[in-house]
């Protein structure tokens, strides 16, 4: 019974108390800081990211960490399945395999979309660079794929609807998504909220963080190019994933989103943008999981003590 109340313990107090409390305490610095931002993009900011999915990533990382930890302290597996008093490996095994579990579990879900079609090079020097590949899905027109190695997915509608300079402009777009990770992003906020309890507390700003990277990302393709050809080209790749009228209902809030975008454009003058530095999201989350590993290398690898008390006062 004692190899299972450690896990069992540790896995409640993850998901119920630690992941809760990180999520408030995230809830309440994006509610307190929104109130300075003054334009879309500001909500695509890379804290704002990091605020949304550290709650869950830290404390996971760290589990994982302390598991890894407990079951190196006996060096090898085979000290594991040969019978000893501690019993430190079975809850160490039992405890990564319900954190790590959901992990998993959301891997087997994703489709790892790799580039299938032909590769498509542009012959404007703005974006020979970009890997752009014919697709034959029907998902989005033209958009960023690729979780580790981000490419831009092209369709042949949108190749033969729109003009060049539409074209370049919108591929310059999809190139800010890439330098951005921006698919590996999203996929890290899914797992994110898909194991936190309290996440529907930070959903609201995640799509705001969404709707602010597509402005950024438009307002980089239009110092780049033409900001009205942009907006046209936004308007008319709309226009290909038109859906029939009985499902218009699925759709509240994207016009008023492709809306926004477009004004943007059109405005008498652009927003100031300030080039952004992706990779810091992913050194603060880098970096605090080697803080992680330094803690529990420094003792706090007790924790199972602590959460087994807990576990042991709940039942009584």
């Amino acid at each position: 019974m004692n190899e299972v109340i450690y896990p069992l313990s540790a896995v409640l107090l993850l998901y119920f108390v630690v992941i809760p409390i990180l999520t408030v305490a995230a809830h309440a610095l994006l509610l307190r800081r929104a109130r300075s931002f003054s334009e879309v993009q500001d909500w695509g900011a890379a804290w704002v990211w990091t605020a949304i999915v550290a709650p869950v990533l830290l404390p996971v990382s760290w589990w994982i960490v302390d598991v890894m930890h407990q079951i190196g302290d006996h060096h090898t597996l085979e000290a594991c399945l040969t019978p000893h008093a501690d019993g430190g490996c079975a809850e160490s095994f039992i405890l990564g395999i319900l954190v790590v579990t959901p992990v998993v579990f959301r891997l087997f879900r994703t489709r790892f979309s790799a580039p299938k079609g032909a590769r498509w090079v542009p012959n404007d020097p703005r974006v020979q660079s970009l890997r752009v590949y014919m697709v034959t899905d029907l998902c989005d027109p033209i958009a960023t794929r690729g979780l580790l190695d981000p490419w831009i997915g092209l369709r042949e509608d949108a190749l033969a609807l729109l003009g060049h300079e539409e074209l370049v402009v919108a591929l310059l777009h999809e190139a800010e998504h890439v330098r951005g990770r921006d698919p590996l992003r999203r996929w890290l906020a899914g797992l994110a909220f898909s194991l936190n309890p309290a996440g529907y507390l930070l959903e609201p700003y995640f799509s705001r963080w969404e709707l602010g990277r597509e402005a950024i990302c438009d307002l980089e393709a239009a110092a780049r190019g033409d900001r009205f050809a942009l907006a046209q080209a936004l308007v008319r790749v709309a226009r290909l994933n038109l859906v029939p009228a009985s499902h218009a209902a699925g759709l509240v809030g994207h016009a008023c989103t492709l809306t926004l975008r477009v004004s943007i454009l059109i405005h008498d003058r652009l927003p100031a943008l300030v080039r952004r530095r992706y990779w810091q999201a992913f050194a603060f989350l880098g970096l605090s999981a080697v803080g992680a590993q330094w803690i529990v290398h420094r003792g706090m690898h007790d924790l199972h003590h602590w959460s087994e008390a807990l576990f042991i006062l709940f039942l009584n």
